[in-house]
């Protein structure tokens, strides 16, 4: 369907020096500012076959966008040649092709035209287009009055519902509500089961592993790798951590990422967990308090194990997380809290979030099969019971030729205080939470107060 053969595009750029009124001078005098040469692709070769789904990923400014434009016929590529069968409906970026002084209604009809639609062909498609937007109320006003949420729903229902051969998507799945993010994964899913092709751009890796069958790593504007989707996804979130600062440990089979409170848990490059992945939270002057929300910073680290400190902005609590690989197989995850002025904490969890492709739970009084429907907008409790060891579990699933191992969640200390339970999380997640939850309801801690969490997470074959 896309075929790209030596594709290189440069773009020129004037230099601006720090003597603005001598540039000024020369513009007037006719002369010519010094242009800069910058080569946004360089010598691309990649092919996309029917039905397939590919992602791009890349840092900012590695030449993502600039091959969907070459792609969506945006732009010229200064050399080579880019081959395309089929029909080509884009979102590039927020608003792209929508004329701010046009309404709802005349934008449907311009971007139709645009791609090739007779008038007839729209008014067909033209209620679909509204509907699956949900702007129906806002369809006769100008589009210069719309939020960025409103922007993308409608540029995505145009695209979505022109029924072409080739949708190009340039991150916009992560804008907009999460109810409307969800209902445009499920479209796209629907257009991979109709056989169609899907060239999508997006920083967020689990919506690329989600979607997506084979990808692309642009670095500099070349091609630097290619292939299997986690494979890649995990080389390029090891590369990215290591820039930031976050912390890789690998042992054997067993890749953990700590990612600013956070744990994200990968078996042979296979994501274990999702979403938040391994995190705490609990609740405190009616808010919800995320790991995930704190600043960190790293205190120590070694070949297998690491020490990070967490601090919120507002409440005065600090986290210290000690994670170690005792083996290829189990890691040690020790939560202290240390109590920074009188607070009052409840729920505190320690939780374990897990891909929702495990089917089957198990505690050591108990085994069951986690529902497959998700409540719309709740999460769905699991009620469990656990004898003296204090443990939950997730049982191995098959993926293509591999046996995916479970996860065992284990509290050593203090267990008398905590309660397991699992948890289905709501729709728009669609993962799986094991859950340690501390047993007292509310409770009042002092400044110098601290308290402890030890736990093991453990790969079961």
């Amino acid at each position: 369907m896309i075929r790209f053969q030596n594709v290189s595009k440069k773009y020129l750029v004037k230099q601006v020096s720090r003597y603005w009124a001598r540039d000024f001078i020369k513009r007037l005098l006719g002369m010519k500012i010094k242009e800069q040469e910058i080569w946004a692709l360089k010598n691309i070769n990649l092919e996309v076959y029917e039905g397939e789904s590919v992602g791009i990923i890349g840092e900012n400014g590695a030449g993502k966008s600039t091959l969907l434009k070459l792609l969506s016929n945006v732009t010229m590529p200064t050399s080579g040649k880019i081959e395309i069968n089929g029909k080509v409906s884009s979102l590039l970026e927020l608003g792209a092709g929508f004329h701010p002084y046009l309404t709802g209604r005349e934008n449907i009809y311009l971007n139709g035209t645009i791609l090739g639609l007779s008038k007839k062909e729209i008014d067909r498609k033209f209620d679909a287009i509204v509907e699956f937007s949900g702007l129906k109320d806002f369809i006769d006003i100008p589009v210069m009055k719309y939020s960025s949420g409103m922007y993308i729903r409608l540029g995505f229902s145009i695209a979505v519902n022109l029924d072409p051969d080739i949708l190009v998507i340039d991150e916009v799945l992560a804008v907009g509500d999460l109810e409307f993010q969800q209902k445009s994964k499920k479209k796209i899913l629907e257009f991979k089961d109709k056989g169609k092709t899907i060239v999508l751009v997006s920083h967020d890796l689990s919506i690329i592993r989600e979607l997506c069958s084979k990808v692309y790593w642009l670095k500099n504007g070349s091609i630097y790798m290619e292939g299997d989707k986690e494979k890649l996804t995990l080389a390029y979130l090891i590369h990215v951590s290591a820039k930031l600062g976050f912390v890789n440990l690998t042992k054997g089979d067993l890749t953990v990422i700590f990612d600013k409170g956070k744990l994200i848990i990968f078996w042979k490059s296979i994501e274990l967990t999702k979403n938040n992945c391994v995190t705490t939270y609990f609740v405190t002057s009616g808010l919800w308090q995320y790991s995930n929300l704190a600043w960190w910073e790293i205190k120590e680290i070694s070949d297998d194990h690491f020490i990070a400190v967490g601090r919120w902005k507002l409440i005065s609590i600090e986290q210290i997380w000690k994670v170690k690989l005792l083996s290829g197989e189990e890691i040690l995850w020790e939560v202290e809290e240390r109590i920074l002025a009188p607070v009052e904490i409840k729920n505190e969890t320690m939780n374990l979030r897990v891909t929702d492709r495990y089917k089957y739970y198990e505690t050591e009084v108990e085994e069951g099969e986690f529902p497959d429907d998700f409540h719309p907008t709740c999460a769905q409790r699991i009620l469990v019971e656990s004898g003296k060891e204090k443990y939950i579990k997730v049982k191995p699933f098959r993926l293509d030729n591999l046996v995916v191992p479970g996860l065992k969640f284990q509290v050593l200390e203090p267990s008398e205080q905590f309660v397991p339970q699992l948890m289905n999380t709501e729709k728009h997640i669609k993962s799986r939470d094991l859950q340690f939850v501390r047993i007292n309801d509310r409770i009042k801690f002092d400044r110098g107060d601290k308290l402890y969490f030890k736990s093991i997470i453990k790969l079961e074959k």
